[in-house]
């Protein structure tokens, strides 16, 4: 199971997915490797119907 491989209860997984918290930096590194994507494309997905963007975001 997943959440065990993260080093996370099942309780906090779902705190993820309710939007209630977010993954500390280290938990997207594990996820990324868990799924073989990069950390961005789970720290910052496309926004439907966005052209896709690669690189820096500018932040203001």
């Amino acid at each position: 199971m997943w959440p065990t491989e993260l080093g996370v209860t099942p309780h906090t997984v779902y705190m993820w997915e309710s939007g209630k918290r977010e993954p500390l930096a280290r938990a997207f590194l594990k996820l990324a490797r868990l799924y073989g994507v990069s950390p961005f494309d789970i720290a910052l997905p496309e926004v439907e119907g966005a052209p896709a963007k690669r690189g820096r975001r500018r932040v203001n």
